[in-house]
């Protein structure tokens, strides 16, 4: 099963929320796509494991995913 999340970045930090599993493409193209498992997604996301392309792919900007993985939500 696939399902599709999308997070925005801005000032505030980067809401997240799901996507309908229509078929239908969201609006607009992604500045970086990452595919993995939720498991490794989370390992990936807190800097445990890297994105090799064989657990993690990321397409597009890796700098988009840098940025994410940096933001503290504290500041």
């Amino acid at each position: 099963m696939t399902v599709v999340w999308r997070a925005r970045g801005c000032k505030k930090g980067a809401p997240v929320g799901g996507l309908p599993a229509t078929g239908q493409a969201p609006e607009g193209t992604p500045g970086a796509r990452v595919s993995a498992t939720a498991g490794e997604l989370v390992l990936y996301l807190y800097d445990r494991i890297p994105a090799d392309g064989d657990r993690v792919r990321i397409d597009g900007d890796p700098a988009l995913l840098d940025q994410l993985r940096a933001w503290d939500p504290q500041e």
